[in-house]
């Protein structure tokens, strides 16, 4: 069993799930930087739908400020972790400067 167990996994889940509350306004009014906050926690508690969403805020500047960075560090942590979200590996492709069309 994970440490943590099913107790973790239904809160990420529901950490994950305020932020899309934040972002999309449901049920409460937007709030981009609580979204961008709570993206964040998720992620660093191991959701990978997480990581995605968080860097894509700091890809965007969605609630704070942009860092590509940061944003290709989430993308790849989601990627080890399994998550195999179509364009997520195209950033190690830029970083070796290889020519995305061959």
């Amino acid at each position: 069993m994970k440490k943590g167990g099913a107790a973790k996994g239904e809160l990420v889940l529901a950490i994950f799930e305020l932020a899309n509350c934040f972002r999309n306004g449901w049920g409460i009014a937007k709030d981009p930087a609580a979204a961008r906050k709570y993206y964040e926690t998720a992620a660093n508690l191991g959701d990978t739908d997480a990581m995605n969403e968080i860097a894509w805020c700091y890809l965007e500047g969605f609630g704070g400020k942009k860092d590509k960075f940061k944003a290709a560090q989430y993308l790849r942590l989601a990627e080890e972790k399994g998550a195999k979200t179509l364009g997520n590996s195209c950033d190690r492709r830029m970083d070796a400067d290889e020519d995305i069309d061959s």
